[in-house]
Formats: structure tokens, sequence, C-alpha cells
């Protein structure tokens, strides 16, 4: 029970200090609200009377002088008042005529608006206007007039003009504005709204709480008396918010004084009180009293049953673990600092069971991660352990050797003939267990006889970090392709250094021979002309090689027109007729009967169906058939020229057309030639969206062929 009471006390002290904060912040809203009030109808007067409704009436005063002036008729001048009225915001408007014996002219924009009642009101003060007028000659007059259930306001403004019948003009607005703007402010600020004139007498406004006459009136009074107190003393500013008891009700009041409408705004509220504040909120204070009851019950339960209970059982499941008992487990029902407690302590239980399971399953995800990582390697990895079984093989590595990686995991490596050569190699590195790199380079023939893969390996041990021995990794590179980029590079060095020396050699020897001067007149011409074909021999080797790169590089200027494709095969066959003459080779053709002309370089053309033509000619044996056929091919024209050589082995067919690139055999080491011709052929053909292609068989010949599409 003690503890009920000691938990309730710092409850009843925060609501008390809730009432206090909440009183406090309810006089800084009222304070607030008042403020604000006021300002905005200030505002909104200050507004609508000097930048709408004087000007306008002033503006009106004008125009009603200046049509006096014109001499109209009292039609016409009717007719124009009554549209110039329709185009303003004036409800309705009056002409005080110069003479006293005339009478006043009413005009209205809609029918009863402005009710009667205004216009009386209008006219009830129309001889002190003008005497105002005489006596003191002021801008303007307003007055203002609640009507049956709207304000309104009454501008009188002279009408200046010599021999002028009108003396004034009262222009009439609806304060409709006014008194929506008094509702809106009193329904959002809570406060009360009046307007007041120069002799503090009320003229409009809006009582939100205040329902009783004898509380109005005596709002009304005390509004009259304050602004006469202050008018005698001179001191009509804007007053701070004062109070006053009114009918036993204490009210705060916000006087805004327009000085230069000679208007005052008063705002009024009910102050706040602690008494006011406690009346309002008695029903909150009981519900507060008794939800504090039932907070201190359920604290008490909560301590006794949520607490102490679950570390009881916490001190029991202690013990019987310190006493070597670890398959306790406490079942936890709490969702608070207990329940953390108690959920540590059975985790604490379950990692000292499951550590060496969680160990094992921490190692079989890195080893995913290394597998996964190791497949995705462009390289091949092989990694074995102390016994020299497979550990990890990537597929890459499998596919090199042709492979099922299943099969091999786990196996010994020198039980595998194909990996054999890995076994040797690191065999010395995995006895001696040293942290040395061994570095070999492998060839790799993959079950055939044909070009093998080169391979580079690198291997080396793997240590833990006490230096304890774990297995021996072997990183395979394929190096196939540099390999033969270096080959490549080393011969078109030696071939361009024998295509140019060969020449230069033959123009050397005999220049010199020239140059001692002492021949006949027919070794002499003989000598001449070998120093001119070697010089057309070199010039052309040059030309052809610069055209083949520029070809490849794509800056050969291609010049395409519309050409017949077999009268230029016939043209390109009448240059080879000589050549083919002197081996006794027959050239037989075989030309397409459709028309095939197509769009091409006709100079490139030409010069590869004669590469194809010079090796058909060079390499097949004398006394032989050369056949030229041309025909369509699915929209492609197409050259096939068969010749009668030695034909042209499947290991060398695929490199056919690389830049110099020569078949070695006994039919071709007498034959003279770069190795460009094919490959310029190639070059040329593909630059016309076209294809090349070869056919051959050893010791029966070969067929050599392009097509280029008709499009």
């Amino acid at each position: 029970m003690l503890f009920v009471l000691a938990s309730m006390i710092p409850l009843i002290f925060s609501g008390l200090v809730i009432v206090y904060y909440s009183a406090s912040k309810c006089t800084d809203t009222i304070h607030n609200n008042l403020n604000n009030s006021t300002e905005q109808i200030g505002v909104f007067l200050n507004k609508y009377f000097y930048e709408d409704v004087l000007q306008k009436s002033q503006t009106l005063a004008a125009y009603i002088s200046a049509i006096e002036e014109q001499n109209f008729d009292e039609k016409e001048k009717s007719f124009l008042i009554k549209q110039q009225l329709a185009s303003s915001n004036f409800c309705g408007l009056m002409l005080f005529p110069t003479k006293s014996n005339s009478s006043n002219t009413r005009y209205s924009k809609t029918k009863n608006n402005p009710p009667e009642i205004v216009f009386s009101y209008a006219e009830s003060f129309a001889d002190s206007l003008n005497k105002t007028f005489q006596v003191n000659p002021v801008q303007y007059v307003i007055k203002y007039f609640w009507g049956d259930t709207l304000p309104y306001v009454l501008t009188a403004v002279p009408v200046k003009g010599e021999n002028i019948p009108v003396n004034v003009i009262v222009s009439i607005s609806q304060l409709s504005e006014l008194h929506s703007l008094f509702q809106d402010l009193s329904k959002e600020k809570a406060v009360s709204l009046c307007l007041v004139d120069d002799k503090g007498e009320y003229m409009c406004g809006k009582f939100r709480t205040e329902r009783d006459s004898l509380t109005i009136l005596g709002i009304k009074n005390f509004i009259r008396h304050h602004y006469k107190t202050r008018s005698n003393k001179g001191d009509l500013k804007d007053s701070i918010i004062e109070s006053e008891v009114i009918n036993g009700k204490k009210y705060l009041f916000r006087f805004k004084y327009l000085n230069s409408m000679d208007k005052s705004i008063t705002a009024i509220s009910p102050a706040v009180t602690m008494k006011s504040i406690f009346q309002n909120i008695y029903l909150e204070m009981v519900l507060v009293l008794i939800l504090t009851l039932m907070l201190a019950i359920l604290a008490q339960y909560y301590v006794f049953i949520r607490i102490i209970k679950p570390i009881r059982r916490l001190t029991d499941a202690a013990s019987r673990v310190a006493k070597g008992d670890f398959d306790v487990k406490i079942e936890n029902i709490n969702r608070d600092n207990i329940g953390d407690l108690t959920q540590v302590f059975n985790s604490i239980l379950s990692q000292i069971r499951t550590f060496n399971q969680i160990n094992i399953d921490k190692i079989i995800v890195e080893r995913k991660k290394l597998e996964h990582i190791i497949e995705q390697m462009v390289a091949g990895i092989l990694i074995v352990d102390p016994e020299n079984n497979i550990l990890i093989c990537n597929n890459v590595f499998a596919d090199w050797y042709r492979l099922d990686k299943k099969t091999i995991l786990n196996k010994k490596l020198s039980a595998i003939e194909e990996l054999k050569v890995f076994h040797t190699m690191i065999e010395d590195l995995n006895w001696k267990r040293s942290p040395e790199v061994k570095q070999e380079r492998i060839e790799n023939y993959n079950g055939t006889k044909s070009d093998p893969q080169i391979l580079q390996a690198v291997a080396s041990n793997i240590f833990t970090s006490g230096k304890t021995f774990l297995a021996t990794s072997i990183y395979v590179r394929d190096i196939t392709k540099e390999v033969e980029v270096d080959k490549l590079k080393t011969e078109l060095l030696s071939i361009v250094a024998h295509e140019l020396r060969s020449p230069l050699v033959s123009i050397i020897g005999f220049s010199e021979m020239l140059k001692d001067g002492d021949l006949d007149q027919e070794l002499n011409m003989e000598y001449n002309r070998i120093i001119y074909d070697e010089s057309i021999r070199l010039s052309a080797f040059v030309d052809q090689f610069l055209d083949l790169t520029r070809i490849e590089s794509g800056s050969f200027p291609m010049h395409l027109k519309e050409e017949n494709f077999t009268k230029t095969v016939r043209q390109s066959i009448k240059l080879f007729q000589s050549q083919a003459k002197y081996k006794n080779i027959k050239l037989q053709t075989e030309f397409s009967s459709s028309p095939m002309v197509l769009k091409y370089d006709n100079d490139l053309i030409a010069r590869s169906i004669g590469n194809y033509l010079s090796n058909a000619i060079k390499y097949s044996p004398s006394g032989s058939v050369v056949k030229i056929r041309t025909f369509l091919d699915n929209n492609r024209a197409v050259l096939e020229i068969e010749d009668n050589g030695q034909g042209i082995s499947d290991d060398n067919l695929n490199r056919i057309f690389d830049k110099f690139y020569r078949v070695k055999n006994t039919a071709t080491k007498d034959k003279k030639g770069s190795g460009l011709g094919l490959a310029f052929v190639k070059q040329v053909i593909e630059k016309h969206n076209g294809r090349v292609y070869v056919k051959s068989r050893l010791k029966e010949g070969s067929v050599f062929g392009f097509s280029i599409p008709l499009d």
C-alpha cells in the first residue's frame, strides 16, 4: 500500500504542473488572439477606407462635377450617374443640392439595397454636412450606420466647381466584408470584437460568448468610459491589454486606435483564472486521480510479477549452470530488460553447445565464397593438399584438359594422366614446403596434333599465419594468343626484311657492275632490266603492304560505283593470259547468264581477283586447267577460282588468310611470295560486306572464292 501511495505522489505533482502550464499557455494564447484580431481588422479598415471607399467616392464626386459642368439634361445626367454607380462597389448614392429649397436625389444599385432606413439616416445629417463643409473645408466625412442586418458606411465628399447645383454626394457602401471579417476572427480567435466611433459609442461588432444584455451593456459602457478618459488625457494610443470585472465576470480588453479615421477597434475575451481552469477540467482531474490509482496498482503488479519472479528464475538457473548442468533453458515470457537478460543467458548456453557447429558452418560459407570467386576467374585454378589430393579445380582448368571436374576432385594429382605435368612441376615444391614461387610454360594439345595451347603455370605453397603448410596452388593462364602475337611480330620483321633485302641486294649488285662500265651493250641492257624488275617488285611489295594496312585501319578511300561484275572478271583474266600461257595452263571460264551489276570499287575488286588468279597459276602444275566461275547465290555475286595444285591441309586452312602466312610444304618452298595477297583479298571483300572462303584437300587442288551482296 505504501508503494502505491509513493507511486501516486509524482503522478499528482505532474498533474498540477500540467494544470499550471495549461493556465499560463492559455493566457498567452488569449493575449496573442486579442492582438492579432485588432491588428488584422486595423489593416483591413485602413485599406478598405483609404484605398477603396474614399478614393472611389472622390473619383465619383469629380465625375458628377464634370457632368454638371456639361449642362446635360436631367434624364441624361440620371443615366450617366446610374451607369457609373453600376460599375462601382457602392450600393447607393445621394446627391444633396446647393440650394436648401431643392430636394436631394437618390440612386440605388438594386431594389431595396440599401434599405430605406439607410437613406433616412443619410438625410438626417444632410444639414450638418453642409454646415461642416462650409465652416471647415475638409476632404470627406465618414459615418457608420447599422442597417437591418448589416453595417453600412456613408462617405460624404464635397463636389467642387462653380455654379454646380450639387453641393455634397454621399456614397453608401455595405460593410459585408467587415461583418464577415468580424465573424471569422471571432470564431477563429475565440474573442468578441466591436468598432466604436470618435466618442466611444458602439457602432458594430460581434459578441461571441456574451449573451445577456446586461453584460453587453456593461462592456459598451466600459469602452465608452475608457475612450473618454484617454481622450481627455490626449492619450489615444494602442493600449496594452486591460482587465475589468463586468457583471461578476473578469474580461480582458485590447484597444487599437485608428487616429486617421477617429475610430477604435476593441477585442474582448473572458480572462483565464485558476478557478475557471479547474472548473473546466474538473472531470479531467477526477479521471487523472482514478488513472493514477490504477497505474499504481499496475506498477505494483509489474514489480512483483514481472520483475521479482523472473529474477528468481534466473538465480535458480545460474546455480544449476554453476553445478555443470548446461542443458538449462529458461522460458522467456518478458519483453523488457529482464527478458533481454533471459535471452542473453539462453544465448550464451546455446553458443557453448553449438560452438563447433557454428565454426563448421562458417568454414562452409567461406569455402562457397572462395569457390564462387574461383569459378568466375578467366584463369585456371588447381589446389592440392599436402597428400597431393586435388581440393579445388575450376571449370576453366577442367575444360582445357577436357576433364569432368566432379570426377577428379579428391583424387591424386599423379593418378591423372593429363595432369602429370603439374605433378612433376610441384613435386619438389611440395616436398620442400618452401615459400618460393615456381613458374613453367606448358603445352596442352587437348588430345589433338594441331597447334598446342600455350599455358603459363605459377605454383606456390599456402601457409597459415603460424607457418603451417596447408596446400599448393597452381595458377594457370592461357598465353597462346600472346605467344602467337610475338611470333607474328618476329615473322613480320623477318618477312619484311627478306622481301626488302632480296630486291635491294640485286639492285645494289647490278648497279655496281654497271658502275664499272666494262660491259657490252647486251649485258648492260640485261642488268638494267633486272634492276628495273627488282625495283618494280620492291615497289609492289611496299604498295601492297601499305594498302593492306590502310584498308585495315579504314583510311583507304573506296570509290563505289555500279559496275558489271562479269566484265571486271573478264578484264582481270586478260591480264594473266600471258602468265598462264607461259606455264602452259588453260584458263577455263564459266560466267553467269544473269546480269551481275552491283556497287563496288572496281580497282580493289580487280586486284583481289588478280591475287586469286596469280596464286592459282603459280601453284598449279604445267599443263593443268584453272577454272574461273561466276554465279548468283542468294542475291550475292560469287566468284570461284579452282586450281590443280597440291592442296592445303586442314591445319593451314584456318590461317590461310592471315597476313604473311604461307603454307610450308615442298610444293611452295621455291615459290616467291610475301604472304599479303590473300590477306589483302579478305580485307577488301569484308569492306564490301562480303565474305571469302576456301575449299581444299591435299593433292586434290583448291577452290578460292568470295561473294558480294548485290544490294
